[in-house]
């Protein structure tokens, strides 16, 4: 008894599995239900889908493989962040909250675009870092390296400092104007450092 029922319930399975039942409606008002799709001027409900697996469509398959790698673009990015280093394909925004305002750009225009090296000193480690499209393409290290540039110019005073943050906050300023500031702040903040 067992048996048959679990061939019967296997053949319903195997049946259902590989059918899909529609409900068509002509325009007479006639119903009938088919394997087949209905008639062009019949209106159609899918009564029981097909139980076959469908194959993926190429185009959802590649968006969702570029979803994946964004998302671990971006954690990647986020731990760069909180380490405190640069990684490759950080914006201008993500390298400042990573490791500050640089203390010198030097910019290169070619018939292939604009680039940008941007330099960081730090007391154990000088960063190059290379910029292109406002991303970060490669960078590079000198451990032991420069270390903080030295100066025989005393440092500025809190009060210059703040001097400066109020001019760097003019709304009047053009973007040059306001990278010239931001790189005099960076300067002038980690003089003695």
């Amino acid at each position: 008894m067992i048996n048959r029922v679990v061939i019967t319930a296997c053949l319903v399975m195997c049946i259902t599995h590989a059918l899909a039942i529609t409900k068509c409606i002509s325009k007479d008002g006639k119903i009938s239900f088919q394997e087949t799709t209905c008639a062009e001027t019949d209106k159609a409900l899918i009564v029981m889908p097909s139980m076959q697996p469908t194959q993926p469509n190429r185009a959802d398959v590649q968006a969702q493989q570029k979803r994946n790698a964004d998302a671990k673009n971006r954690i990647a990015i986020r731990e760069a962040i909180n380490e405190r280093r640069p990684i490759i394909g950080m914006t201008y925004a993500e390298l400042e909250q990573s490791i500050g305002l640089p203390q010198s750009i030097n910019s290169t225009t070619s018939a292939s675009g604009a680039t940008q090296q941007r330099v960081y000193y730090f007391d154990s480690v000088t960063w190059y870092v290379y910029m292109s499209n406002g991303a970060v393409t490669s960078f590079q290290n000198a451990i032991g390296g420069l270390g903080r540039k030295t100066s025989t110019v005393p440092c500025p005073s809190a009060h210059e400092i703040r001097s400066v943050e109020t001019s760097a906050s003019s709304i009047t300023l053009t973007d040059e104007q306001r990278r010239k500031y931001a790189q005099q702040l960076s300067e002038m903040r980690s003089c003695g450092k």
